[in-house]
């Protein structure tokens, strides 16, 4: 019953603002050019001043009459009076104007459609708090797995690292190097990984942290701070990645002894 309420109330507020969208005229519709005359009407005069401010009227639309304010007389002498259109100038200021204009309704749109997901998405705080724990957690077990992975590869690296210091044979001294530097390729590229998925973690908590003070803001609760600005979380000796280790030194094959 909430829900329903909540929906309700929503969508009182959107009504009014979906009435004026649809009464904005459309950017792309094309406008009258002002240089053109109006389409003249039977039993109608046309009046206007020209450019040396003499009157000038006709039963059809003069031509000193184009581009600059004029009377419409009925064949009742009801009298209408049309402003000089725009100038080039005043014109492109309109234009950029209503673009503005245009924008900021979209962005109330777009505000509200998401406070209406919102509200059909939750019916109350605990769940936006139930969803943000399930999902915070999943991440959390996602980075967990591969820092697990990253600590074998590490425990790989000491192992490479021993089995190069000990190769007398050139061959053997060559695969060992390069064993290392996959070893030290792949511990980069899972470094990487670990970083975006901490990024992702941050912006998960950040995501349903904004929804819960919207959420409250919207159904009269009190809404949470605006979240500040995003700093790193203390990471414990524990859980601390370890650093790549540096490029391991490949031994110098043994010289061969000089024959006697």
């Amino acid at each position: 019953m909430l829900r329903k309420f909540l929906i309700v109330v929503l969508a009182a507020l959107i009504a009014p603002a979906a009435a004026l969208a649809q009464k904005t005229p459309d950017p792309k519709a094309k406008k009258a050019d002002p240089r053109m005359p109006p389409r003249s009407l039977p039993g109608y005069t046309y009046c206007c001043a020209d450019t040396t401010g003499k009157k000038v009227c006709a039963d059809s639309f003069p031509a000193q009459c184009v581009a600059r304010a004029y009377s419409e007389i009925s064949p009742q002498g009801a009298i209408k009076r049309h402003p000089a259109p725009p100038t080039a100038e005043e014109a492109a200021k309109l234009e950029v104007e209503e673009i503005k204009k245009q924008q900021e309704e979209k962005v109330i749109k777009d505000k509200q459609r998401k406070d209406k997901a919102l509200l059909v998405t939750y019916a109350n705080v605990k769940e936006i708090d139930t969803q943000r724990e399930r999902v915070v957690k999943e991440q959390e077990k996602e980075i967990a797995k591969l820092l697990g992975q990253k600590d074998a590869l590490l425990k790989k690296h000491q192992t490479l690292e021993a089995e190069a210091k000990a190769a007398k044979e050139p061959l053997a001294a060559e695969k060992a190097g390069k064993a290392l530097k996959h070893n030290e390729a792949e511990l980069k590229s899972q470094q990487e990984v670990i970083d975006t998925k901490n990024r992702e973690l941050e912006g998960i908590k950040a995501k349903y942290d904004e929804e819960k003070r919207r959420y409250l803001e919207i159904t009269g609760g009190t809404p949470a701070p605006a979240p500040a600005a995003a700093t790193a979380p203390a990471v414990s000796a524990a859980t601390k990645p370890a650093a790549a280790p540096a490029p391991a030194a490949v031994p110098a094959p043994a010289k061969p002894a000089a024959a006697r």
